[in-house]
């Protein structure tokens, strides 16, 4: 499927201009994207492990390693359920989330649009 993705891509290159610059940007960058992604892994790894030490007893959805990792990247759609957190920990809970927002939004959501910004 990402070989489809990829053949989209390169048909879209043909019907619109703003397309072929968007993806003309994108594979300059592609190098160090893929180190940005590397390092978003690392760091979402990083935290589903924290939250899994602190909260797996207590939440059923950091029981496991996998599921804490999961859940994690679904934070950085949905964001952590800060209730529950907050409720198995009074000061780690909220801790945890405000230090995972400033760092996963603020600091990567950062680079990646500094990478774009410089290949642009």
């Amino acid at each position: 499927s990402l070989f489809t993705w990829l053949k989209i891509f390169a048909f879209l290159r043909f019907l619109n201009p703003q397309a072929e610059q968007f993806i003309e940007t994108i594979s300059q960058a592609a190098a160090n994207l893929t180190i940005f992604v590397a390092l978003l892994a690392v760091v979402l790894w990083a935290y589903a492990q924290t939250i899994f030490v602190s909260f797996g007893t207590d939440i059923a959805e950091y029981k496991t390693i996998t599921n804490a990792y999961v859940n994690t990247f679904k934070a950085v759609i949905e964001g952590y359920d800060i209730d529950s957190l907050s409720a198995s920990n009074q000061y780690l809970g909220p801790l945890l989330y405000i230090s995972f927002l400033f760092i996963a939004f603020f600091v990567m959501l950062n680079m990646f649009l500094a990478i774009i910004a410089k290949t642009y």
